[in-house]
Formats: C-alpha cells, sequence, structure tokens
C-alpha cells in the first residue's frame, strides 16, 4: 500500500471519545503516594482505546531530602510550544500533540537532595517503553508508524538524570535548570523505507529507532520589568553511529537545540481580563551531514 504524505483523502475530520482520569493521593510526615489512572474510549479510533496507570509511586522525604520510587510523570522545560529538554517522559501521539500533558509515565527511582535556594536530582529510569499511536486514519498521526520500537540495547538498559535546579531572590527573578542525560534518547530517529521525497509518497512504514545518547541540557527564565524571557539548549553525544549504520546505511551526527522566547501579560485591560503576547524561536543544528537522504 502506498499513501501519500500530504493526502488528506483518508483522514476522519473528528473524534468522539470518552475520557475518564482519577487521581488518588496520600500524604502524611514523611510518607506521600500518588496514583493516577485513565480510561478512554473512541468511537472512530479503536487504536486510541485504553486503560493506563500513567502514575504509581511511594515516596519518603525528610527536611533536606527526598525518595521514590514508581511510575511517575515529570515536567521539564521553560518554552510553551515545544521543550525539546522535556526528555524524560513518552508523549501519548494518539492524542493532541500540542498539550503537553498528554504524557506516559516513566518507571523511575528518584533522589533528591534540598539545598537553601536550589535542589539536585538523581534519576534512573528502569524501562523504555513505546508510544501509542492511533490508526493511520486519525489527525493526530502523519506517518504509518511501524508498532514495534527497535531499541539499540535492551528495553530494561537503565537510563541516568542528573539535574541541578533553583532559582535567585535577585532584582531580577532567575529560575534554572541544568541536567547531563546519559542513556536512551527521549527523541526517536525515524527511517522511511522506499521513499521518494520528490513526490512526497512512500510504501511501508516509518519505523522508529531508540538510541543511546550523552545529553546536557539547560532551561532557565528570568522576569525583567514584567517581561518573561526564556531560554532552553541541549547538545546531544550520540554515543554509538554502527548501530545507526546498520540500521539506516547512514551516521547519525551529534546536534544542537536552542529555543528562546519571550512573554509579556498586560493586566486588568478590562475588568479582570488579561492580555498576552508570546513569541518563541527554535533552532535545530546537525553538527555534520547526515549523508543518507532516506533519514528524517
Amino acid at each position: 500500500e502506498t499513501a501519500d504524505i500530504s493526502d488528506k483523502e483518508n483522514k476522519i475530520t473528528n473524534n468522539n471519545a470518552g475520557y475518564i482520569g482519577m487521581e488518588f493521593a496520600y500524604k502524611d510526615e514523611n510518607l506521600n503516594a500518588r496514583a493516577q489512572v485513565e480510561f478512554l474510549d473512541d468511537t472512530e479510533e479503536d487504536a486510541r482505546d485504553h486503560y493506563r496507570v500513567n502514575e504509581l509511586y511511594v515516596g519518603y522525604s525528610s527536611f533536606d531530602y527526598e525518595l521514590s520510587v514508581g511510575r511517575r510523570i515529570f515536567f521539564w522545560g521553560a518554552l510553551e510550544a515545544y521543550n525539546f529538554v522535556d526528555m524524560l517522559n513518552l508523549k501519548d501521539t494518539s492524542r493532541d500533540p500540542l498539550d503537553g500533558s498528554n504524557k506516559l509515565g516513566a518507571w523511575v527511582s528518584t533522589f533528591t537532595y534540598f539545598f537553601e535556594a536550589s535542589q539536585i536530582d538523581f534519576i534512573v529510569k528502569w524501562l523504555e517503553e513505546e508510544q501509542f499511536f492511533g490508526d493511520r486514519t486519525s489527525p493526530y498521526v502523519i506517518y504509518p508508524y511501524a508498532k514495534s520500537l527497535i531499541l539499540e540495547q535492551k528495553d530494561t538498559r537503565p537510563s541516568m538524570y542528573t539535574k541541578w535546579s533553583g532559582s535567585t531572590d535577585t532584582d531580577y527573578p532567575i529560575d534554572y535548570a541544568f541536567a547531563y542525560i546519559q542513556g536512551y534518547d527521549g527523541q526517536r530517529r525515524v527511517h522511511i523505507k522506499e521513499n521518494d521525497l520528490r513526490n512526497q509518497s512512500f510504501s511501508g512504514e516509518v519505523q522508529q529507532y531508540a538510541y543511546l545518547s550523552n545529553k546536557f541540557l539547560m532551561y532557565d527564565t528570568v522576569l525583567i520589568e514584567s517581561i518573561l524571557y526564556k531560554l532552553e539548549f541541549a547538545y546531544t553525544d550520540v554515543i554509538n553511529n554502527k548501530f545507526h549504520e546498520k540500521i539506516t546505511d547512514s551516521k547519525l551526527p551529534d546536534y544542537l537545540q536552542v529555543g528562546y522566547g519571550i512573554e509579556y501579560t498586560i493586566e486588568q485591560i478590562v475588568g479582570d481580563t488579561n492580555l498576552g503576547f508570546l513569541f518563541e524561536h527554535y533552532i535545530f543544528y546537525y553538527l555534520d551531514e547526515i549523508k543518507d537522504s532516506d533519514v528524517t
């Protein structure tokens, strides 16, 4: 079967779905626990139907540290439209891709140590999972993705996350975060076989590959005279290019990502109504060329 990338004739025009989400939390002086469960039933797309436990963890905290183990969701980043530094949790691509809250929980162990105005987090992710995709007729799915993810090593290969974050109590408040990640990259390499980019068509399915990398990232915000300035940066060092040459006949270069933006809000322009202005710009740059045109 051949599908046209730009062809919209086979796409459904709407979804009708029922959704139920439930959250449970417990907290006392030292112990805390949380569970988050969701149900979704779609009348148009059976592939979107699911019962899912997105969070299920227990934690212990004291004055200066916190421990937890289980399935958790984290939110990293400073920008609004696209947080490329938000690496820990996979996105649920069978739902609205512009909604950053559509995440899948990750099986992790965490240790956090608190300083006066900052903290350091050590996180181990124990399992690399597949993303969820809708049917190829879905308005949320661009390509007919292959349902199986190809991983460089076993899915139980641990990924390590270290993050230092905090804020400043100054005339111009700054929220900052710096992180180092070693393990499976939160982004995927995508390969289209037998494609013809000139005709914008391809045969078969788009295959995703989970690869290992060293990633250095940061995200910061600073408030200056009612204007919020935002910055995200990530440098990715691809570890094993033999893996990429084996699956696609090309290397995946190291790459840089930069995003910056400003946000300004005029408060109470009419009664309690506020008006906000937002600008963001994103840059992706390979440090070397990909020679194989069959890779996107």
